[in-house]
């Protein structure tokens, strides 16, 4: 799922755990993808783009047990529960800092091909519901279906609205195989994109989230 509507998802469980500092929880729903663009760099994981790829369908991302795998994300989950018992000290906080970690990769399951594996190690079976691979066009609406749902959940401002468009907007074209080019990015420069998406979306969630949701 595009970095602003895993993003997003943050002020969905903050709405249901009102108590969750709204920072930590941001960094919880892309944990799983900061690993992924860390392992990237490390040349631990990586992706494969199609000659002549022209949307999503043709990026596979070949190689990820660490960072998209059922195991791994539970145990990431463990350690984001684990945070939140020994900061705040309270049950609420760490389930809502687990759920964060647990969200992005539910999120994976729905959209991505099937790449998504039980834990290191095992190589099948892969899971995913394939609508990157299959109907890209049809997960970019999706992927903004999804974020105007959340932003009409949590009452956001027309500033947040904003975001949630210009964002998916501007992927547009990544999704829509007929309406795009040839697609230039090689791998690196996909985990790279991806990076900056997470380090410019974050904060702008932050700062465009409903005000009683920054307050703690």
């Amino acid at each position: 799922m595009h970095a602003i509507n895993h993003g997003i998802t943050a002020l969905a469980i903050k709405r249901a755990a009102p108590n969750t500092p709204l920072a930590p929880l941001l960094i919880s729903v892309q944990a799983m993808e900061m690993l992924w663009v860390g392992l990237n760099f490390a040349g631990i994981e990586w992706s494969v783009l199609d000659e002549g790829a022209t949307s999503v369908a043709g990026v596979h991302l070949a190689h990820m047990p660490w960072s998209h795998s059922l195991v791994m994300t539970g145990l990431v989950a463990g350690v984001a529960f684990f945070i939140g018992q020994k900061f705040w000290r309270q049950w609420s906080i760490a389930i809502a800092l687990a759920t964060g970690v647990i969200s992005h990769i539910v999120l994976d399951l729905l959209l991505h091909a099937p790449d998504i594996q039980i834990a290191p190690g095992m190589g099948d079976p892969k899971f995913g519901l394939g609508f990157y691979g299959s109907m890209p066009a049809i997960a970019w609406g999706l992927e903004l279906a999804y974020g105007l749902i959340i932003w009409r959940m949590v009452g956001g401002g027309k500033g947040l609205l904003a975001l949630i468009v210009l964002f998916n907007a501007a992927a547009f074209t990544s999704y829509m195989p007929f309406v795009g080019g040839e697609m230039q990015d090689t791998p690196m420069e996909f985990a790279r994109f991806v990076a900056i998406q997470i380090a410019v979306s974050l904060p702008l969630i932050w700062v465009l989230a409903p005000k009683w949701m920054r307050g703690i």
